[in-house]
C-alpha cells in the first residue's frame, strides 16, 4: 500500500487529496481503460489504484513487485498514522506530501510538510517499529544535513527514544467504530464513537431514528446538508451538532 504514485503525464499524484495534488479526480485514474502506467515513487515498479474496505484510496504494487521497496511492508496502522499526520499538517495550513524520497535516497519522509513560502520543511515520521537511539539520531542528522527539520511520532508508551530526538507521543484519540453486535436497537441509528469505552457521540445518525439518541451526546455530521437534516425535525439542539469536515475518503478511513 502507498498513497503516492508517479503519473506519466502530470508527475507525482497523492491519493489522499481530492484533486490528487495535480487537478485530477480519483475517477481519472481509478480503473480507467486503457490503464494508466502509474509507478511507485520509491522503486519505480508499476502500481495500480485500489479502494480498501474502509473506502481508503491508495496504490498497490503490480504482481512481481521488488522485495526491497520501502513501502511494501508497512502495517495498516502505520499507513493510517501517516494519513492522520498529513491531515493535521494540512489543517495547520501547511502543504503536506506523503511518502517523499530524497533524490539521492538518503531519506524517505512519511509526511513532508512545507510552509507556503517554501522557507521551512519538516519531515513527520510515524515510527511504530523498534529502533535504537543511535539509528534514530543518524536518520535525524540526515534530514538536518539537507536543511529539513524532523519530528518522530509514536503512539506507544515507554518508547526509549522519545526526548533524545525531536519527537512526540500521539495520544489516544476518540475512535469511530461499528457496534460489534451490528444494527441493534440501541445503535441502529448511526455509528457509535467511543472515547476510552464510554459512548462519546454518534456519527451521522439517521433522521428517522432521532428519538433513539441519548439526550446529551454530541452528534457528528459531515456537512451543512446533514446538519440540516438532523436539526430540521426539532428533536436535536443545533448546539449538539459537531461538523466532521473531511474529504469522504479521509472520513471513511477513520471507521
Amino acid at each position: 500500500m502507498a498513497f503516492a504514485a508517479i503519473h506519466p503525464e502530470v508527475g507525482r499524484i497523492d491519493a489522499t487529496l481530492q484533486d490528487l495534488g495535480c487537478g485530477l479526480s480519483w475517477a481519472a485514474v481509478y480503473k480507467v481503460r486503457p490503464r494508466i502506467p502509474l509507478s511507485c515513487p520509491d522503486c519505480g515498479y508499476g502500481v495500480h489504484t485500489k479502494i480498501s474496505t474502509r473506502k481508503l484510496h491508495y496504490f498497490a504494487h503490480d504482481p512481481g513487485r521488488p522485495a526491497g521497496c520501502a513501502w511494501l511492508n508497512e502495517s495498516l496502522e502505520h499507513h493510517l498514522l501517516k494519513l492522520e499526520l498529513a491531515t493535521a499538517v494540512r489543517a495547520a495550513d501547511w502543504h503536506a506530501e506523503l511518502e517523499v524520497r530524497a533524490p539521492d535516497g538518503t531519506w524517505r519522509a512519511d509526511v513532508l510538510a512545507s510552509s507556503h513560502d517554501g522557507t521551512r520543511r519538516i519531515a513527520w515520521e510515524a515510527q511504530l517499529s523498534p529502533i535504537t537511539n543511535d539509528d534514530i539520531r543518524e536518520r535525524t542528522e540526515r534530514y538536518q544535513d539537507n536543511g529539513i527539520d524532523v519530528c518522530w511520532v509514536s503512539p506507544a508508551d515507554g518508547v526509549p527514544w522519545i526526548g533524545t530526538v525531536p519527537s512526540i507521543r500521539k495520544k489516544q484519540a476518540a475512535r469511530v467504530e461499528f457496534d460489534p453486535a451490528g444494527a441493534t436497537a440501541d445503535y441502529a441509528y448511526g455509528i457509535a464513537v467511543y472515547l476510552r469505552r464510554p459512548l462519546y457521540g454518534i456519527l451521522r445518525p439517521s433522521p428517522a431514528f432521532l428519538h433513539r439518541l441519548p439526550p446529551t451526546v454530541p452528534v457528528f455530521v459531515r456537512n451543512a446538508r446533514e446538519a440540516q437534516l438532523i436539526t430540521a425535525p426539532g428533536k436535536i439542539d443545533p448546539a449538539r451538532v459537531v461538523h466532521f469536515d473531511l474529504p469522504d475518503h479521509e472520513q471513511m478511513s477513520l471507521i
